[in-house]
């Protein structure tokens, strides 16, 4: 069975407006002084919050052009484990297990003048895609061959799949602070996002879209996130 998931909103109109009139300004607005000193040229990001829903972001920036106010985020993902009723709706039988990967790009213009670079207040945006396998019990009708050489059809629990491919964009603000004396940072951001989302399962109602942290979720978002880095 397959779906198609687009709920397009006027939402969507006025995130892609932001980010044509955004791009603009950002254009136009005078460059900020460089960055004093050439550290903090590369860095590396794990995302915290992705967590909850066992995935692994590991994310990779480089600053970009000579007044290091530009940044390329390059984050690629991975998802294993068990499946949390935080994220999802349970299924009835053996635990719900999910796999996939993906890959986010983001472009981050930094604000303001900085005494270190990769450190302040920014602006982002960019997309990503994400594909999930996700393998649970549900019950569900099919044909089933008896002794006595006759088909039957029985409704019991049986295994199941979801497959999901999703893509996103988002535009966000956020920050980075390094940690007193150390190449430690702690990176926060906040913003809107839209995802759209295809879907193809062996049992009906198993979508996972129970909330926006769920594998499934299609539709307007709230990006928001908490990451670690080390920079250099």
């Amino acid at each position: 069975m397959s779906r198609v998931s687009y709920r397009l909103r006027p939402w969507a109109l006025v995130a892609g407006g932001l980010l044509a009139l955004g791009g603009a300004a950002w254009a136009q607005a005078p460059a900020a002084p460089p960055a004093p000193g050439a550290k903090h040229g590369y860095s590396v990001q794990a995302g915290l919050f992705p967590l909850l829903a066992r995935g692994y972001h590991l994310g990779a920036a480089k600053l970009l052009g000579p007044q290091r106010r530009h940044a390329l985020v390059v984050t690629p993902q991975w998802y294993g484990g068990r499946v949390q009723g935080l994220t999802s709706r349970i299924s009835a039988g053996a635990p719900d297990h999910v796999r996939g990967y993906g890959l986010e790009v983001q472009h981050r213009i930094f604000l303001g003048p900085r005494e270190v670079a990769q450190e302040g207040f920014y602006v982002g945006y960019g997309g990503g895609y994400q594909r999930f396998t996700l393998d649970y019990q549900a019950k569900n009708w099919l044909p089933e061959l008896r002794d006595d050489g006759l088909t039957y059809y029985e409704f019991r629990l049986r295994e199941q799949q979801t497959a999901i491919r999703r893509y996103a964009t988002a535009l966000v603000v956020g920050g980075q602070v390094f940690l007193p004396d150390t190449p430690v940072f702690l990176d926060m951001y906040l913003g809107l996002g839209f995802r759209w989302a295809r879907r193809r399962a062996t049992a009906a109602g198993w979508s996972y879209e129970r909330n926006s942290l769920d594998y499934g979720h299609a539709g307007q978002y709230t990006p928001v996130g908490l990451r670690v880095g080390v920079a250099w």
